[in-house]
């Protein structure tokens, strides 16, 4: 219920197969959340997703995006 008041650029990272928080549950943080938001989920992550290019890469474009 707070994260519609946070009002600087958000990255929300999420693994589709997270056995702590669901999936379902970081994709509803994602539609409360104000512009400009990023969203980046990995489909093999659990929790704690693990690093690889294409995280990397929505990493830059979220570092890029605060210039």
């Amino acid at each position: 219920n707070k994260i519609n008041k946070i009002s600087f650029p958000i990255l929300i990272i999420h693994g589709k197969v997270d056995k702590i928080v669901p999936y379902s549950m970081g994709k509803k943080m994602y539609e409360l959340a104000r512009q400009p938001k990023f969203f980046y989920s990995q489909e093999y992550g659990d929790h704690m997703v693990e690093y690889d290019k294409e995280l990397l890469l929505a990493l830059k474009k979220f570092i890029n995006s605060l210039n």
